[in-house]
């Protein structure tokens, strides 16, 4: 970002270039009016030479960058001093409008030191002149009035414009803080960002790991889901393989009941007149009593 004094260096350059053309010009003219209206060669030389130099040296300071600042002082004495010649070597009403041209260019930095040196040099120009000429038919105070309303339009002119630099000052002061500002929110904005981007990646981290932990707790409970299904054939098994043993038995006690009766059945037959013996007959009776409980259970 350009800095307020690089602004105002690179104003007065652009003044001064203008100044500098200015002088050449103003150089150039007097020389070429003189050998038109065939002057003196000495005050040919005199315009011609004098103001050469001062231009040269007004030119090479400001080529360079030097004393840039005080180039505004240099270029109102220098035009003075080429104005004088012009006019102290060619009397004439007409070269009071000169000084115009001299506070014009006073007035062009808009800075209040240069404006009121050339003020003063443009008066005393003028009010020397009739003085040193005095055949001329010059009114001083006709002339004075002019000139003194001329500077109070310029001094105007000045300070409304030194007040509208303060106000470009303090909005270029106030957009400054305002980027200043910006930019500093925009770094926070930045750092929370990269706060943001660090959570989501660790958040992303944990979803991943808890992917994972979800991924083997999945499988885990696969292989017991298996476990608990191979366990539930198996007891399937078992209670199928109990079922068949105790139809088998049932089947067997049923047996051995129908076995006891008709046991007890051919014994009666076979001998009637033999009793039978009461020991048999109660083991008998006490084995069919629990083969028939054994059966009324496996039912139930």
């Amino acid at each position: 970002m350009v800095s307020k004094e690089q602004l105002e260096l690179e104003n007065y350059r652009s003044k001064n270039q203008l100044m500098f053309v200015l002088l050449v010009v103003s150089t150039v003219l007097a020389t070429v009016v003189d050998i038109v209206i065939q002057r003196p060669v000495e005050v040919i030389l005199t315009i011609g030479v004098g103001g050469g130099v001062i231009s040269a040296i007004f030119g090479i300071l400001h080529y360079f960058r030097k004393t840039t600042r005080f180039l505004p002082y240099l270029g109102i004495l220098g035009l003075a001093v080429i104005l004088f010649a012009i006019m102290f070597l060619n009397p004439g009403v007409q070269n009071i409008g000169l000084l115009y041209l001299l506070l014009a260019m006073s007035a062009l930095y808009l800075e209040r030191r240069i404006l009121w040196t050339g003020v003063i040099i443009s008066a005393s120009l003028l009010i020397s002149y009739p003085i040193l000429f005095p055949s001329l038919d010059l009114k001083l105070s006709n002339a004075l009035l002019v000139l003194i309303l001329t500077v109070i339009v310029l001094v105007f002119q000045e300070r409304i414009s030194a007040k509208f630099n303060r106000q470009i000052d303090e909005l270029q002061e106030e957009v400054s803080k305002n980027l200043l500002n910006e930019q500093n929110q925009r770094k926070n904005t930045e750092n929370q960002a990269s706060v943001i981007r660090g959570s989501m990646e660790n958040i992303e981290k944990q979803s991943s790991a808890n992917y994972q932990s979800y991924q083997e707790m999945n499988h885990a409970i696969n292989e017991v889901a298996s476990g608990t299904q191979s366990q539930a054939e198996s007891i399937d098994h078992i209670r199928q393989s109990v079922k068949n043993t105790n139809t088998r038995i049932k089947e067997m006690l049923e047996s051995a009941v129908s076995i006891l009766s008709q046991t007890d059945q051919s014994a009666r037959m076979w001998r009637k007149d033999v009793p039978i013996p009461k020991p048999y007959k109660r083991i008998s009776s006490i084995f069919e009593k629990h083969c028939i409980k054994w059966l009324k259970t496996l039912n139930n």
